[in-house]
């Protein structure tokens, strides 16, 4: 080849049984712009960004719907059924994703309200104790 000739290269990149050819001159990247017109976004791009806006949304909905059940209802119990049931779905989406890591949170989640449910009880204790205390009714058998 002499200074100053061009040569054209073309690469292919295999994967997946699939063949793609391409030219590094003028090259095109999937998930950005539209190749032919690059003012326009791809199809799918404007598809999955409606569908992540409907999906928060959604999930907006739902949270401010769950977490309010109490102030509505004024019913402390439904509150709490509520909550387990979304905790269930959250466990079971994160299960889902990637087994290992979703029994993980689950492990950590159960250790850290055991750990809570424990801080209420010795608290509740000692105020019932103060209670006995200040009313007199002290058990002396200890």
């Amino acid at each position: 080849m002499a200074l100053g000739d061009t040569a054209v290269y073309n690469i292919r990149i295999t994967g997946d049984s699939q063949e793609q050819a391409g030219n590094p001159a003028e090259p095109s990247q999937s998930g950005e712009l539209n190749a032919s017109d690059p003012t326009k976004p791809k199809k799918g791009q404007t598809k999955s960004t409606t569908v992540a806006v409907g999906m928060y949304l959604g999930k907006q909905a739902v949270g401010f719907m769950s977490s309010n059940v109490e102030a509505y209802t004024r019913n402390a119990q439904a509150q709490e059924q509520v909550n387990n049931v979304m905790k269930g779905i959250g466990y079971a989406a994160a299960i889902m994703a990637n087994p290992y890591l979703g029994i993980a949170m689950i492990a950590v989640d159960v250790a850290t309200q055991a750990l809570e449910n424990s801080r209420k009880v010795k608290e509740s204790n000692r105020v019932a104790e103060q209670y006995r205390q200040r009313s007199g009714n002290i058990n002396r058998s200890r």
